[in-house]
Order: structure tokens, then sequence, then C-alpha cells
């Protein structure tokens, strides 16, 4: 998951996410499936949280 986190600091979310993914399902074992699960969702889930806020703005601004 070294390379999934330098994808990741380098601002290219969607292949983190990959590698992420991928080294999950290749895990040997529930331990190393669950860390990985437990960094990808501490990733993903601020970004798509900004991502909402921004819609949410967006169609606030449309109704106005």
């Amino acid at each position: 998951d070294t390379l999934a986190n330098l994808y990741l600091k380098q601002g290219h979310a969607r292949q983190a996410l990959t590698t992420l993914e991928t080294l999950q399902a290749n895990a040997p074992d529930t331990t190393r499936a669950a860390r990985i699960a437990s960094l990808e969702a501490r990733f993903e889930q601020p970004r798509l949280r900004r991502l909402e806020e921004l819609l949410a703005r967006i169609r606030e601004s449309r109704e106005r």
C-alpha cells in the first residue's frame, strides 16, 4: 500500500483507489484486507463529503 499512498500524495486519487482495490483483492489474509479497507475509507470519505458539499452548494446557487 506504499504505492497507493504515493499516488494519493501526488493527487491521483483514482489510481490510489484502484491500487488499494487490487491489493485488497489479492490480500492473503483478512487482517491485511481490513487494513487496506480502512485506509481506503479514511482517504475516500473526506473527498466524497467535500464533493457532496460542493454539489449541494451548486444546487443551492441554481435555486436562487
